[in-house]
């Protein structure tokens, strides 16, 4: 059979979130031809066989070390048959059966080479794309919120339902056409988790391609929720972050600062929110996180936490 569409799925200790992903994968995917090929990167919890006992169909690559997000995608990527890949987080939900829409899109519109699904949360639609193309203009959005002056931009609020080129999407759910990956390569595996998705949009811009966000095709994602903050996912966030100020510039003190600022604004955010008892756990929390971040930081790295896997 003739694959139209390969679904590609990391896997690292999450089959809580998994079984229920690919069920609506099946529940909303029925009028496409696809394979679902679910890369597992070194689970202990029981995740291969619990794959191969509920799914013996799908194709599963087992990893005999946590790889990261990138290299894991690059494996499956080049395994993949379809002449699309939807790269698709495990802690995700298909929504609704709009991904023909979606691939219809891309035929009316070859100068499209990534297309993001309207991504929501426990409270509805959010943002989950930057209009950011290049590395310059990412810098700057940067910078802003680090000193938490996006908070104060005035502009029109975001539009939600309405196709639209943006710069780039989130990594939970990323729709691409498989020969951008022949035309500019694969991701980029100096990033572990986070900024890879950045990264790769910022080259399709380079090489002509169009990047999207599609509305109709509606997914949940649950990491989009903010419940889920770690130090290890912060760290990756600006370990992300100062791989791509190597890739696109030289100066690591701008990114240094950035870290450093950011932290220290949510903090007192984060402070003052727990003295007023606005959502005080919930921020309690958040400040012993940016705390230990913050130390980690000024120790260079000398002295260490334990860290829970985002």
């Amino acid at each position: 059979m003739n694959v139209n569409l390969s679904v590609i799925i990391i896997n690292y200790n999450t089959w809580h979130f998994l079984k229920p992903c690919i069920e609506s994968i099946y529940t909303n995917f029925k009028d496409i031809r696809y394979e679902i090929i679910v890369v597992d990167n070194a689970s202990v919890d029981g995740s291969t066989e619990k794959i191969k006992q509920f799914f013996p169909e799908i194709i599963l690559i087992k990893n005999e070390q946590n790889l990261g997000f990138a290299r894991a995608n690059n494996i499956a990527i080049e395994r993949s048959k379809g002449n699309y890949v939807f790269l698709l987080n495990a802690d995700t939900l298909i929504l609704n059966s709009e991904i023909k829409k979606a691939l219809e899109y891309f035929d009316c519109n070859p100068e499209t080479g990534m297309v993001g699904p309207q991504q929501q949360n426990d409270r509805g639609p959010i943002a989950a794309f930057s209009m950011n193309k290049t590395f310059k203009e990412h810098k700057k959005q940067m910078l802003l919120d680090a000193l938490y002056l996006n908070r104060l931009n005035i502009k029109k609020r975001v539009e939600l339902e309405t196709i639209q080129q943006v710069g780039y999407i989130n990594g939970a759910a990323m729709l691409i056409r498989k020969d951008v990956f022949d035309k500019i390569g694969l991701f980029d595996e100096r990033f572990f988790f986070m900024g890879e998705e950045v990264d790769f949009a910022f080259r399709c811009h380079q090489a002509g391609f169009q990047v999207v966000y599609f509305p109709f095709l509606k997914i949940l994602h649950y990491g989009a929720s903010g419940k889920g903050l770690t130090l290890w996912g912060l760290m990756q966030y600006h370990y992300s972050n100062f791989k791509l100020f190597e890739k696109y510039s030289s100066s690591k003190a701008v990114v240094s600062f950035y870290f450093t600022i950011w932290l220290i604004t949510r903090s007192i955010y984060s402070f003052i929110s727990v003295v007023l008892l606005k959502n005080a756990k919930a921020n309690l929390y958040r400040l012993k996180i940016y705390f230990k971040a913050l130390v980690w930081y000024f120790s260079f790295g000398k002295i260490k936490f334990a860290v829970q896997y985002r």
